[in-house]
């Protein structure tokens, strides 16, 4: 399962201002007043600047990603800004750019600026926003490796939203690798406080929906073994009475996978679906 998560949280730190700078002060000053027409066409202005500094790039893509739901058309604007700062400024802005990626759902594009580590001020963000990436891309072997440094960073984290945030990517990798009762395990340490409410709350149903469903396929895999067995015996004292003990089973569970699959969304059941044995 992947929910929509909240794209961007004030939560997350700001992006360092220069004292002076009258070009933020104003940006800011719209933000503050809620002008966000005027908000978004000044950060365009400031990410269009030939001369942009690091300051001024982060807190222009904190505006797009604070105020803007269309980011995707926002790509080359912000990538041709990122080409024209210094070495150094790249590096200070690299959190931002990943956001604004992941954020953009710009996987490729958001995967070359996850750190090595995550043991930064902004690290579980930055892990996070990583697990969603490394899923998207199908990159099982970056999901197992960081397994248990999200376990640990979920379990350090303090404040909800981050904790709830971390919990929830481990619920989906449990479901994401048929671990069912573990899912159900880190789905509901979510906090009330979080804002990964729908992870709390259908989290469990889901996950344990995806054992049922693993069970009913096991169920499937015995009832062959029971068709395949003979005994003319059986055959003489109950004469086609297996036979339509057999059909009875197998509409049972057409009928029990049916109701199991509607409640499941599309997107989670294609998951559980790679995790079926043939």
């Amino acid at each position: 399962m992947n929910p929509q998560r909240q794209r961007f949280s004030l939560n997350r730190p700001k992006p360092k201002k220069e004292f002076s700078d009258p070009i933020l002060t104003e940006l800011e000053g719209c933000t503050a007043m809620g002008m966000e027409k005027d908000a978004l066409g000044l950060a365009n202005r400031i990410l269009g600047k030939p001369a942009i500094n690091g300051a001024q790039f982060a807190a222009a893509v904190e505006t797009l990603l604070t105020m803007d739901s269309r980011l995707k058309p926002r790509r080359k604007v912000v990538a041709r800004a990122y080409n024209r700062l210094s070495g150094k400024a790249q590096r200070s802005v690299r959190y931002w750019v990943l956001s604004f990626y992941h954020s953009a759902g710009d996987y490729a594009t958001a995967h070359q600026f996850v750190p090595k580590r995550f043991n930064g001020p902004n690290g579980l963000f930055e892990l996070a926003w990583a697990w969603d990436i490394w899923s998207a891309m199908n990159d099982e072997k970056s999901l197992a490796k960081h397994f248990p440094t999200l376990v640990t960073a979920a379990s350090n984290a303090e404040h909800p939203y981050t904790r709830g945030l971390l919990l929830a990517c481990l619920g989906d990798y449990c479901v994401r690798t048929a671990q069912w009762r573990l899912a159900v395990e880190f789905y509901q340490l979510i906090p009330i406080e979080s804002a990964n409410t729908q992870q709390a709350i259908l989290g469990p149903l889901f996950a344990r929906s995806g054992e049922l469903l693993a069970a009913c396929n096991t169920a499937r895999e015995a009832l062959s073994r029971f068709k395949s067995y003979h005994d003319p015996e059986l055959e003489v004292i109950l004469p086609g009475n297996l036979r339509s003990q057999h059909l009875e089973i197998e509409r049972q569970l057409d009928v029990m996978e049916s109701g199991l699959k509607r409640l499941i969304e599309k997107r989670g059941l294609k998951q559980m679906d790679e995790h079926q044995p043939d």
